[in-house]
């Protein structure tokens, strides 16, 4: 899909304008249904000549291609209207770590381009890889004393440059590997926000 519904959760803290906080997201599992079971290829054998002199064929399990992932981003923002104004406008960076967690679609081998007589095989199991991440966000919120309730979007930079596959670890810096992987991500969002009051603010509330 082009879009999904995610999870995120947030604590942190806040000093007069200034806040930080750890975004906790998680992508719920998204599945690409397969059309069959297996799939056939079909490969010739060549004589000494050269020429095809047999054509074999083999059928392989085909998988659904199934992908879900979670990171957690470390914030930080500032209240451009002031500290305790109802209407606040929260401009935030950030950056963090993500975890994607894929299944491909069928028993493929990876080839050693170095040796073609070598391969690993991917197996029907999940495969996963971290990256680093940036995170720029804005928020429009509306702050009832300790409630806050806020609409908000931005833009999530991941890129995914590894990837290890049984025995083996691929990386984009060696040739014909090709894990340079795109996983950046517009948002949108609500959050709701519930403010802990520290042990200096409690006890001024209670002197009023």
């Amino acid at each position: 899909n082009d879009y999904y519904l995610g999870l995120h959760v947030n604590f942190g803290a806040q000093y007069k304008q200034f806040l930080t906080w750890f975004d906790v997201n998680f992508m719920p599992p998204q599945v690409s249904e397969r059309p069959s079971k297996t799939y056939s290829a079909t490969a010739g054998v060549e004589g000494e000549d050269g020429s095809i002199v047999e054509v074999r064929s083999k059928k392989y399990p085909l998988y659904d291609i199934k992908w879900y992932s979670y990171g957690v981003d470390w914030m930080f923002g500032w209240k451009l209207f002031g500290e305790n104004t109802i209407i606040n406008l929260i401009p935030a960076v950030g950056f963090g770590l993500n975890l994607i967690n894929f299944h491909f679609a069928s028993n493929f081998d990876l080839v050693y381009m170095e040796n073609p007589n070598k391969w690993d095989t991917m197996r029907d199991r999940y495969y996963s890889t971290l990256a680093t991440t940036f995170n720029s966000e804005m928020e429009l919120r509306i702050e009832f004393s300790r409630f806050a309730i806020g609409g908000y979007g931005g833009y999530r930079f991941i890129r995914y440059n590894e990837l290890k596959v049984e025995s083996r670890t691929m990386n984009n810096t060696v040739p014909y590997q090709n894990t340079d992987a795109n996983g950046d991500t517009w948002f949108a969002g609500l959050r709701i926000t519930w403010l802990f009051l520290s042990d200096w603010q409690k006890k001024q509330r209670d002197r009023l």
